[in-house]
């Protein structure tokens, strides 16, 4: 019970008891409201005034273990995240930064890795005939800064510079003139609105999300009306797709059929 509640139910009986002589009942109704809010004032000032001189806590140990966790919780640059990578679950494998904070992404089930593997092996035929620009997979793409975002799509397809420049690097702050993701998960599908805006505002020309679950590819430009190729059409690159920092076409004369992207492998289905 509250100290104000302790005080008036003992008085409360002393007040009732004595001779009615002096006073009438209502006299006694009223002072009883007063009383209670006298009871009600010297509580509050006696709080004020305990709080008051109540010492702060000194600065020691203890109290400091109360503030290091927040380190924690700190934002990520692109660059403190790919000194950690290799130290989370799966060697960071399935992991992203977005904004500052590191999100975990479920690891692909079978038809994720049968679409990259017919994607490998079509790019590579593609690359026989024009060396223009190379794949990389699995790149981490910096696609903002403040709070940091790291993006790891499928597939990276880089025109101009260094022929396979960025074969080596875990992450990277050069932009592809392609990038195709792979909606392969619930999580993927969720944040499909997320990294189409992530990849738009880094400047990435042409987007291929490839969905395995209801066997189509969504076709997105910025500034463009999107467009959806389904199971019976052909996925293909075009002449009129401009890399603006090269001035090269994207994939002009890439072409696979969307059936055959998601077709297993007849190495798998002997096996």
């Amino acid at each position: 019970m509250a100290r104000l509640d302790r005080d008036v139910v003992a008085i409360v009986p002393f007040f009732f008891l004595s001779s009615f002589s002096c006073q009438s009942l209502c006299s006694r109704l009223n002072s009883l409201r007063q009383l209670v809010a006298f009871f009600g004032r010297r509580y509050r000032d006696n709080v004020a005034q305990q709080i008051a001189r109540e010492p702060r806590a000194p600065q020691t140990q203890s109290t400091c273990l109360l503030v290091c966790p927040m380190i924690d919780t700190a934002l990520l640059t692109a660059e403190t995240f790919l000194e950690s990578l290799y130290d989370l679950p799966d060697g960071g494998q399935w992991v992203e930064l977005i904004r500052g904070r590191v999100e975990t992404l479920s690891p692909p089930e079978e038809d994720h890795r049968i679409v990259v593997l017919n994607l490998s092996k079509v790019l590579a035929e593609y690359m026989n005939r024009n060396t223009e620009g190379y794949p990389c997979f699995d790149l981490g793409l910096v696609v903002a800064r403040n709070p940091d975002t790291v993006r790891f799509p499928a597939v990276s397809y880089f025109l101009g510079g260094e022929m396979f420049g960025e074969s080596d690097q875990t992450i990277t702050e050069n932009r592809p003139a392609l990038v195709i993701e792979l909606l392969s998960s619930n999580d993927r599908r969720r944040t499909l609105n997320d990294r189409i805006h992530d990849y738009t505002l880094a400047g990435i020309a042409v987007m291929w999300f490839v969905d395995p679950i209801d066997k189509v590819v969504h076709i997105i430009r910025p500034g463009y009306p999107n467009k959806t190729v389904r199971e019976d059409e052909a996925l293909c690159g075009s002449l009129a797709w401009q890399h603006k920092a090269s001035g090269l076409s994207i994939l002009p004369e890439f072409r696979i059929s969307v059936a055959d992207l998601f077709a297993v492998p007849e190495s798998w289905e002997k096996s």
